[in-house]
């Protein structure tokens, strides 16, 4: 079993090195694995991959170094990307809940909520009239979602994703006497206001939960994931790095999110992305260009 907290590697003392511009120098490191997020770190704001980051990616993997993509998306809408990449390693997805190989599809690792876990958490999120979502990773081959009714005044994104995904959404009018089965994971979102007292009254009500956000300022809206307390991706990039002999000092991450805040503490080389939230850019760690100027690329070129 994972431990829960992972060994920090990175010390948060450090003097903030952004690489544009630095007066530092950067000493290229013996990194084996790199660990990189994909929305806002991989992707740029149009959804596509800068060309130099595949040219970095590429370099990487010819070198030898593991790349794993390790997200809050759902496996079959991740993978993809990791097949046009040529990866031939492991993705990590729902946070850390689920590992699955890019190529395979075979699962290497799942850790579902408990039934009452789950349900709990459902209805503490029900309490703040925001419309919670069962996600079921393994059931059918890209997965299948709960909702029940919808009750959140502001919860057009929700009403848009059951209608583009209808095919995997199962309705339940009662979610939480329905929860009879151990979902991956709980997804939620709202506004920042709502969302943060949300994320509040979960953590202080179900303390033995993990919870995540992701903020994005230009829907004006934070979406949280609820986990199995053993889950997040930190825990997932451990597992893997250590089922291939490799240090944690021995991996990279780069991520532009608070959900990837346990990965960057928990890795030798951090890298946050120019466009994360300024709350994160100043907890000491790498900073890199945005994601529309091919920050990926420019911190990959730059430690390997």
């Amino acid at each position: 079993m994972l431990p829960k907290e992972p060994k920090l590697c990175w010390q948060k003392q450090r003097t903030p090195r952004p690489l544009r511009g630095s007066s530092y120098g950067i000493t290229r490191l013996a990194v084996k694995l790199l660990a990189i997020d994909i929305d806002g770190t991989l992707l740029d704001s149009g959804g596509s991959i800068p060309e130099a980051n595949r040219k970095a990616l590429e370099c990487a993997r010819q070198r030898g170094v593991v790349i794993v993509l390790v997200t809050g998306r759902r496996f079959h809408t991740a993978a993809p990307i990791a097949r046009e990449l040529n990866l031939d390693s492991p993705v990590v997805a729902y946070n850390g809940a689920l590992i699955r190989h890019a190529l395979t599809g075979k699962v290497l690792y799942h850790q579902p909520l408990l039934p009452e876990a789950a349900a709990a958490a459902a209805a503490v999120i029900l309490e703040h009239r925001v419309d919670p979502l069962l996600h079921f990773a393994l059931d059918g081959p890209e997965g299948r979602a709960t909702v029940g009714l919808f009750i959140d005044p502001d919860g057009d994104w929700m009403r848009k994703w059951v209608r583009r995904n209808r095919e995997l959404v199962d309705f339940a009018p009662d979610l939480i006497h329905a929860v009879i089965r151990r979902p991956t994971c709980l997804t939620a979102g709202a506004s920042p206001d709502r969302a943060s007292r949300l994320v509040c009254d979960l953590r202080e009500r179900l303390a033995n939960l993990r919870v995540f956000e992701t903020h994005y300022p230009d829907q004006n809206r934070i979406f949280i994931d609820v986990l199995h307390p053993d889950c997040s991706k930190a825990e997932a990039v451990a597992k893997i790095a250590k089922d291939l002999g490799i240090s944690p000092s021995e991996v990279m991450a780069v991520g532009d999110n608070h959900n990837d805040l346990p990965l960057l503490e928990a890795v030798g080389t951090p890298v946050v992305m120019g466009n994360a939230p300024e709350s994160l850019k100043q907890l000491g760690f790498h900073v890199t260009d945005s994601n529309d100027d091919a920050g990926l690329a420019k911190a990959i070129n730059a430690f390997l």
